[in-house]
Parts: structure tokens; C-alpha cells; sequence
């Protein structure tokens, strides 16, 4: 969850990073670009952006607007 608790984000073992954006009741972006499973996820302290970590070693910053 963001830290305002509007914006929730999901992933499995398809590599594939689902946004949902609770306030409006609606699925926003869906990002991959991992090779391999992600391991960590974790919003920036302004909720505009979400930094990954997966099996493949790489760190991923993912923005979006709302």
C-alpha cells in the first residue's frame, strides 16, 4: 500500500506489477520489465513513484501519474 493508503500494488510470479488505485475504485497501470521473480516492492514517501527488486538483481523505479 502508498502511504496515503490510496494506490496498492501487487505482483506474482508472472513478474507482472499491478497498480490499483483504491480511491477511484479502478486498476491503473501494469508494469514488467523484471526477468524473474520480484522479490520486494515499496512506494517513495510522496507515493509518485514505486521502487522493485527481483531475482534478476536489478532494481526498477516506476513512475506514473494518477
Amino acid at each position: 500500500f502508498s502511504r496515503d493508503g490510496k494506490i496498492l500494488a501487487t505482483a506474482g510470479k508472472d513478474q507482472v506489477i499491478k497498480i490499483w488505485d483504491l480511491e477511484l475504485n479502478q486498476p491503473g497501470p501494469t508494469l514488467s520489465d523484471h526477468e524473474g521473480e520480484l522479490l520486494s516492492m515499496i512506494f517513495t514517501q510522496n507515493d509518485q513513484s514505486l521502487i522493485t527488486g527481483g531475482q534478476d538483481g536489478k532494481l526498477r523505479v516506476w513512475s506514473w501519474s494518477r
